[in-house]
């Protein structure tokens, strides 16, 4: 994506006023991250997508490793036969 350059500004979004850089593109469809993070409906709507994003990579992540090591998703004890092993995915 082209810039051409920024400036400082103060700027109102659907009623929140705020302050933040303006950057100069050959389009008018630019809006900074910055700028959404102070309005608090656009910064919701970030975040659910932020949050669906992560999700599904997690998801992704999972496949992977079923494919990779079908061994170790089967049903039952495996090699493990003392303890029972138990797999949990923790993301970012």
């Amino acid at each position: 994506m082209k810039i051409h350059g920024k400036l400082w500004c103060e700027f109102e979004i659907k009623g929140s006023r705020s302050e933040g850089y303006a950057y100069v593109t050959p389009h008018n469809s630019l809006l900074g991250l910055e700028w959404i993070q102070k309005n608090e409906e656009m910064s919701y709507y970030m975040r659910m997508m932020v949050a669906e994003v992560k999700a599904d990579q997690n998801d992704d992540v999972a496949m992977k490793l079923k494919k990779t090591y079908p061994e170790v998703f089967k049903k039952g004890l495996g090699l493990c036969i003392k303890e029972k092993a138990d797999l949990q995915l923790v993301g970012d």
